[in-house]
């Protein structure tokens, strides 16, 4: 049973994080870790090349890699967005950060935008929906504060093509992920995390631990 208010949606979250039970099958992730390694060496040549300016585009084609690698019962997933609708975002959110001495972002009225511009751009396949992200300014300052429990927390209040969402990312399946990327870089002296095969790891193990929430239609 979800518990309301800011108290209750970060008792919600550590409850995830400490004793999350799976139900019978999450997403798929078949990202590769030569694909990934790519997309991260090419975004570091163009960020540098360009001195930064690039930044969103390269976010965006990181993400679009991740997401259209990805599949829940058995559906694609695909994402719409673009780097200058990410630039236009990341501009606003960096005005308004400024003109507020930085109270915009400490509130999490910045994250809470760039996280709905991503969910709003995130579709499943041939589901002709909208996908949404909503949540109270209160939680998302409290949970950014907290970034182990973001991904559970921006999961389980969102939707993706009008489907409820949910996470099961909790504290033993991060830190079984965190061993055995770090016992597979020392095998290898350092090549695993390099070849970035732990940051495609990581990502899998958190795709696989997204469900559609079947408690929505009950």
């Amino acid at each position: 049973m979800r518990r309301e208010g800011t108290i209750g949606k970060l008792h919600d979250s550590c409850d995830v994080f400490f004793n999350a039970t799976r139900p019978d099958k999450g997403g798929v992730y078949s990202g590769t870790w030569g694909g990934m390694f790519i997309k991260i060496l090419v975004g570091q040549l163009l960020i540098g090349i360009t001195l930064g300016i690039a930044t969103p585009w390269v976010i965006c084609s990181i993400y679009k890699y991740v997401v259209e690698n990805t599949t829940f019962q058995g559906k694609k997933v695909v994402f719409e967005g673009k780097g200058g609708g990410l630039f236009g975002t990341f501009f606003i959110v960096g005005l308004l950060t400024g003109i507020t001495f930085g109270i915009y972002y400490l509130l999490g009225f910045a994250n809470k935008k760039i996280v709905k511009w991503f969910v709003a751009r995130t579709k499943i396949e041939g589901v002709d929906a909208e996908s949404t992200f909503d949540c109270d300014w209160k939680d998302m300052c409290v949970h950014q504060m907290l970034p182990w429990l973001l991904p559970s927390f921006i999961c389980n209040n969102m939707t993706l093509s009008g489907v409820k969402m949910r996470s099961t990312y909790g504290f033993l399946t991060m830190i079984s992920a965190e061993v055995a990327c770090a016992v597979a870089d020392a095998v290898t002296f350092g090549w695993y995390e390099f070849l970035c095969a732990g940051v495609n790891r990581r990502l899998g193990t958190l795709v696989e631990n997204i469900f559609v929430d079947e408690r929505a239609a009950e």
